[in-house]
């Protein structure tokens, strides 16, 4: 086919692309050629061990179903030696596969068929019966073992599968097996003879007789079947049509809505969540519930298992079926536990190993049947009234604090910060003037940028250096620099030439008329006025006009009206006498228009005269009238002009009015300071926007302080922000009538409330799940009775795929999630969808092929893991010990990598992070991971105190380079450390749980060996190593400890050099590619405490011959180690190198500089003010973005007490439950006592805060010595709310015996008033009382809590603090 023909052919139809995927999964998975242990057994070295030649006596008890000692079955010593390392070797790998793959392994093979294969290098050997075997070690060292058979046997399924697909001959494998179970106990001859007959046909066919024990599995086979099965159907599920590659699968899935955005809180009555989340992980299930198919990404120690346990809940309450998978027994245990301290474990059917106990199975399918009817409805009105309320008032205080006003666009937190920002200024501003009302509405943040960048220019350029007192022209209203110029023309003009020539000219006319002297221009003005104004009447009338009274004849003219309004009666004749004699003083000529008004004015002139010149003065006319009205003009015209300029100046514009000495004296003024006439034209403009702001006053108290350019933006910011605080906190009570003390305490209840909210999850799902069941009871009896009678019989029972199709309502009803290991999920279940949600976790080690079969059977796919962990790995999928494994694939690579489900969806869903790190319990042990790893994505947070966390010890390792080996692997000096430090662990902390992690599989072979044979020297540790539970002790090698975690780990290198000395640089599993994910999950494990164990140091290792990631980072590591757990300022230097350069590291807990500036002006006060009381103060204490605003303790002590205020990063934190619980029980978790301050009390009144922090440090203090506890040794967690993925139970057999408290009484007194007890105390002392395990209610514990503190009465104050501790200590929140 042509180029151009390829590109013309229709592409693959999404059935076509489904159909060829399917058969790339099926030859991933086919397991039928040599590998398969079930078709071509053979007799290994260490990997089997043949029971068929065992003593009779001690076989007839074996396969009576009694568990028998092996050296009751071989007794010949030699063979007996043999035999135990063949079940010592058996047993490490049915262990491994159990835990690490969900594989039950270990078989009791019961006859071997065989068959002529021509074409085969060797003959095929197939056990026919399959009898579960489990080998438990006997003694501290294993000396002797406990064979235990299972109480079924099975046909070998993959021999029936073989037969019926090479020879059409058809096995009915359940009707066949049940021949070997006679009422006489187990006899297989039966079954054996029936296989004969029934395959005789088969050349060569033959049945041997032979009893074998070893590891034999056929997990992959029904993956096969079950991909054939489905092969027609598996196009219609978007999802694994996606995996398949087709375009629209793709986008359908990466299309599918995530849901909206709801609320950043939850409504508590659709809130289903049963343990403790954090906003992301709260995200996961609401997308999930929205019914988006999801990818989830968990680094290490985010609570991952958290989250699952929790969305498994709240989809049992929505009434939805999770199908949970993990191949790593550890990954579904983490999960179960988290449900079963809740109660919920129930609602679980764990089948992680298969249905192999089908009896089990039944039986507790029936019991949950029985007990749907007997669940209560719980009432949580009160606390969820009490939730809402106390939520909505924190929240509203968030708001009040930061939310953005209109319309300036600034928050109350801004003005204080900025408020504080200015007082720490030097000089402080300290202007008192305040803009209200309508100016501050107005001046929003751009014209007070505009108006501050205006102040500074004109300070700059002069305006403001001298008072207003001495600057008479400060104000002035001079536009332009023409109209400077202009006014000191005028002044000029007056001072020196119009002014004298007026006084010397007007004041003697008026003397001359009669008039007294005047005291000012306005003065002279309208005297001058009156005399003129009097030569106009004198043009109209004879002088006689002033010789009497004219009110008569004023009257006489007037009006009727003009009369009436004044109450005038005058006669006609009267008036007419009256008129005619006041025409008669008229001069000759034309009469004037308005004799009336004539005369009005004459009659007002003569009275004003009299008033100036005295009773019975008549007006008169001086000579020089005309000369001294224009010298007056002369002097006005300029003044008034002046006048108009300088209104706005202090002393005003009113010259006219000024005395005239004391206007001579300001004009000399003005004409002298002419200083800052240049640049008034420059402060105009601003002055008249300043007085629009409201802020004109601004002006003068500058000036009057004389505050130098440079300062006078800070004046104007302090009054801004002043005066917008001031609004604020008058129009939000929110804010203005803030109560500091009483907002703690609405905190502290919203925490009590959300606590026991989330307590009472697990009750209302119990109930929501139970009133399912008996729903679907009533529709579906029959699926009832079915189930029922299943758990009735006593054998035979069916498999559990025939209940799951007779009953598949009921038993998603009673059991809505079932738990498996992918491996086996097509042994248990027939094909179809029967789940809603299908849930991966740990998903970066299961490849596709592997994964289809449980997406295949939910609608929803939710994958959880770590692209940055163990990649899937073919090496240790082989059911055979390691040793034979070797051998078998010395041509593959050590761990070749395959693509993962979680790669292959990453790129197709939706992807949800995972952020906040809960397992470590200090974050040196996580930060070289995140800085290194996870780019700095994790939130972290520092342990209080301090204490050696990580270290690193150093041996002399040296040894032989093995033939065709690479490096120098297990030296006896470093095996020796390590036994030397496991033993000191059991001795000196035998309440944290521990692990050993060797890089290589024949190190930590040698450190397991080392330690079993240690052990008779020491048996006083030997019930810490060999304590069975979820936290024993183990010693794994890397690839094997993902999933796990351990309070302490041992980490061991396990390459050493070479005799000479030298580090051959080579590091098995760390060469390859991927190599760094695999020590990245290694160096992830420790939740206290880390020790790294080598032959080598950093300084040993050269970069140049590292060019392996996973080499490279091994080298940061040990330097990181070897520091104690300091983060390097760039890359990590070897220790030669930092001693080159100073030694350039920064620790974890290292302060700012000094000199830094702080970006919280308020914290940076508190600090400053902190240290001058003689405490200890780090500032953004931690190594993530997540820091401690201050880190407080005494001088020279630990840091104890973490002060946080109610900042931008507070506020950013839209979930409450995060904000105002989570992140301070977390702290309190890692030793903190947590403080919040909160910013408006440090604002308002610092030196109250300043008092409570120091007290809060002494009682920490005092706590720390009366308890004398490890700041690092968490309360261990009673209830479900922080039981996080780093809070695991002590490892079986080193706790502590039932009724048996922890250690003495706390060193608390009794009798004190409650409120002398710190937190502290209480909380030791009902944690002390709880240390016995024994089962308690609250009322109990709070009774033997007072009798402990001396108090035979209640109180409402005593029972709220002892409730409170009580509280605290179940949640894990104890301090």
């Amino acid at each position: 086919m042509t180029e151009a023909d390829s590109q013309d052919a229709p592409a693959p139809s999404r059935e076509q692309r489904v159909r060829d995927a399917v058969d790339a999964w099926a030859r991933e998975l086919v397991d039928l050629g040599g590998r398969n242990t079930l078709l071509w057994y053979r007799d290994l070295t260490v990997g089997t061990l043949d029971l068929t030649n065992a003593h009779p006596s001690g076989l007839a008890m074996l396969l009576a179903g009694r568990p028998t000692r092996l050296s009751t079955l071989i007794r010949e010593p030699g063979s007996l030696a043999d035999s135990r390392r063949r079940a010592r070797a058996i047993r490490a790998k049915t262990t491994e596969l159990a835990e690490e793959r969900g594989i039950a392994a270990g078989w009791l093979a019961v006859g071997m068929a065989t068959w002529s294969a021509p074409d085969a290098s060797r003959p095929p050997a197939a056990p026919v019966l399959l009898r579960s075997c489990e080998l438990r070690p006997r003694g501290a060292a294993g000396e002797d073992f406990d064979v235990d058979l299972g109480p079924a046997a099975e046909l070998n399924p993959v021999l029936v599968h073989f037969l019926a697909s090479e020879y059409g001959i058809t096995l009915d494998a359940d009707v066949i097996a049940d021949l070997a179970m006679t009422d006489d106990g187990f006899d297989p001859t039966p079954v054996l003879e029936r296989v004969a007959q029934t395959c005789r046909d088969v050349p060569g066919f033959s049945v041997q007789h032979r009893l074998v024990v070893g590891t034999f599995s056929y997990a992959r086979l029904p993956m096969v079947t079950d991909l054939e099965a489905q092969r027609d159907t598996l196009a219609g599920h978007d999802v694994v049509a996606a995996l398949a590659g087709d375009a629209g699968a793709l986008a359908a899935v990466a299309a599918r809505p995530v849901g909206q955005p709801g609320p950043a809180d939850a409504d508590p009555s659709t809130e289903f969540l049963v343990l403790d989340a954090d906003a992301s992980q709260e995200a996961v299930v609401d997308a999930v519930l929205a019914g988006s198919h999801l990818v989830v990404k968990g680094p290490p120690g985010t609570g991952k298992s958290q989250t699952i346990a929790n969305l498994v809940a709240s989809l049992a309450a929505a009434g939805k079926r999770t199908l949970f998978v993990a191949e790593k027994r550890a990954a579904i245990d983490a999960v179960l536990s988290r449900l079963a301290a809740v109660g919920l474990d129930d609602l679980v059917l764990d089948l992680h190993d298969g249905a192999t106990n089908r009896r089990r199975v039944a039986r507790e399918i029936a019991l949950t049947l029985e007990r749907a009817g007997r669940v209560p409805r719980p009432d949580l009105e009160a606390v969820t009234s009490t939730l809402l309320e106390r939520r909505g008032r924190l929240t509203g205080h968030v708001q009040a604090l930061h939310a953005g006003r209109d319309p300036w666009h600034v928050s109350a937190y801004d003005a204080q910060q900025a408020l504080a920002g200015l007082t720490d200024r030097r000089p402080a501003p300290r202007s008192r003037v305040r803009v209200r009302g309508a100016a501050l509405k107005a001046l929003d943040r751009t014209e007070l940028d505009a108006l501050r960048e205006e102040l500074r220019e004109a300070a700059s350029l002069g305006a403001f250096r001298t008072a207003p007192d001495d600057d008479p022209w400060f104000g002035a209203l001079l536009r332009t620099p023409d109209e400077a110029r202009e006014a000191l023309e005028k002044v000029t003009l007056l001072s020196q030439e119009a002014l004298p020539a007026a006084l010397s000219v007007v004041p003697p006319v008026l003397a001359e008329a009669g008039m007294p002297p005047a005291a000012s221009m306005a003065e002279l003005g309208r005297n001058l006025g009156l005399v003129g104004s009097v030569r106009r009447t004198l043009d109209v009338f004879s002088p006689n006009v002033f010789d009497t009274s004219l009110a008569d004849a004023v009257a006489a003219t007037a009006t009727r009206e003009w009369r009436t309004e004044r109450g005038i009666e005058l006669g006609w004749w009267q008036r007419r006498r009256l008129a005619r004699a006041a025409r008669r003083l008229l001069r000759p000529g034309a009469p004037p228009p308005d004799l009336h008004a004539a005369l009005e004015l004459a009659h007002r002139q003569r009275e004003e005269w009299q008033v100036l010149a005295g009773r019975g003065a008549r007006p008169a006319l001086p000579a020089g009238l005309d000369d001294a009205e224009h010298a007056y003009l002369d002097a006005a015209e300029p003044m008034t002009w002046l006048a108009e300029r300088l209104a706005t100046t202090p002393a005003g514009g009113d010259l006219a009015e000024t005395d005239l000495g004391l206007l001579a004296g300001r004009l000399e003024l003005l004409g002298e300071r002419t200083t800052s006439l240049p640049v008034i034209p420059r402060t105009v403009a601003l002055r008249e926007r300043l007085r629009a702001a409201g802020l004109e006053p601004l002006l003068a108290d500058l000036a009057a302080r004389d505050v130098a350019a440079q300062d006078v933006g800070a004046e104007l910011e302090l009054v801004w922000w002043t005066s917008v605080l001031e609004d604020l906190a008058v129009g939000d009570p929110r804010y203005g009538a803030h109560d500091g003390d009483l907002l703690r305490q609405v905190a502290a209840e919203f925490a009590a409330a959300d606590r026991e909210h989330l307590s009472a999850g697990a009750a209302r799902v119990r109930r929501a799940t139970a009133e399912r069941l008996v729903a679907t009871l009533d529709r579906f009896p029959e699926q009832a009775a079915l189930l029922r009678a299943e758990a009735a019989k006593q054998r035979r029972h069916r498999p559990l795929r025939d209940l799951v199709v007779g009953g598949p309502d009921v038993l998603g009803a009673a059991k809505p999630c079932w738990a498996l290991s992918p491996l086996v999920v097509s042994q248990v279940l027939p094909p179809g969808e029967q789940f809603d949600v299908v849930v991966f976790d740990e998903a970066s080690q299961v490849p596709p092929s592997q994964a289809v079969a449980a997406i295949s059977r939910a609608r929803q796919v939710v994958v959880a893991g770590d692209e940055r962990q163990l990649p899937p790995t073919a090496f240790f999928t082989s059911a055979v010990p390691d040793d034979a494994a070797a051998g078998a694939h010395a041509d593959e690579p050590y761990t070749e990598g395959f693509e993962s489900v979680l790669d292959a969806l990453t790129a197709s869903l939706p992807v949800a992070q995972l952020r906040w790190h809960y397992r470590s319990r200090d974050e040196r042990l996580v930060s070289f991971a995140n800085q290194h790893v996870y780019d700095g994505s994790l939130v972290t947070f520092p342990a209080a105190g301090s204490g050696q966390v990580l270290s690193f010890v150093e041996v002399d390792g040296r040894g032989v380079l093995a033939p065709d080996a690479e490096s120098v692997e297990s030296t006896d000096a470093e095996v020796a450390e390590v036994v030397r430090l496991v033993i000191e662990h059991a001795r000196t902390r035998p309440h944290e749980s521990l692990g050993v992690i060797a890089l290589g599989l024949r190190h930590a072979a040698r450190l397991d060996d080392a330690l079993r044979l240690a052990l008779p020297e020491h048996p006083d540790v030997a019930e810490f190593l060999t304590a069975p539970g979820r936290e024993r002790f183990f010693v794994k090698n890397l690839e094997r400890v993902q999933g796990d975690e351990r309070d302490a780990i041992i980490l061991s290198v396990g390459f050493g050099r070479t005799p000479h000395g030298r580090v051959l640089h080579r590091f098995g599993p760390l060469n390859q590619a991927g190599g760094e994910r695999r020590l990245n999950v290694a160096i992830t494990r420790a939740r206290a405490r880390m020790t790294v164990v080598a032959s080598f140091g950093p300084a040993d290792l050269d970069p140049t011959r590292l060019s392996a990631e996973g080499a490279k980072l091994l080298r940061e590591y040990l330097a990181y180690a070897a520091s104690g757990g300091e983060l390097p300022v760039e890359t990590v230097a070897a220790p030669a190198e930092s001693a080159a350069d100073g030694g350039r590291h920064t620790s974890l807990g290292d302060a700012p500089q000094a000199d830094a500036p702080h970006a919280d002006a308020l914290l940076g006060d508190l600090a400053v003010r902190l240290r001058g009381q003689d405490l200890q103060v780090v500032e953004q204490h931690g190594a993530s973005d997540a820091r401690i605003d201050l880190a407080v303790g005494e001088v020279g002590g630990p840091l104890l007490v973490a002060v946080e205020s109610d900042g931008p990063g507070y506020a950013a934190v839209t979930s409450s439950r995060e904000r105002d619980r989570l992140r301070s029980e977390q702290l309190e978790r890692l030793g903190w006592r947590h403080l919040r301050v909160w910013s408006t009390d440090v604002f308002r009144d610092p030196a109250r805060e300043v008092a409570r922090i120091r007290a809060a440090v002494g009682r920490a203090s005092s706590a720390a010595t009366a308890t004398a506890a490890p700041v690092l040794a968490p309360v261990a967690p009673s209830g479900p709310q922080v039981q996080w993925d780093g809070d695991e139970p002590a490892p079986g057999g080193s706790g502590t015996s039932a009724g048996q408290r922890v250690g003495p009484r706390p060193r608390v007194p009794s009798g004190l008033p409650i409120d002398d007890y710190t937190e502290a105390d209480l909380d030791a002392v009902v944690g002390w009382i709880c240390s016995d395990t024994l089962l308690r209610t609250h009322d109990e514990v709070a009774a033997l809590t007072r009798q402990q503190l001396g108090f035979s009465r209640r109180g409402s104050r005593i029972d709220a603090a002892v409730d409170a501790a009580i509280a605290r200590v179940r949640t894990g929140g104890g301090s």
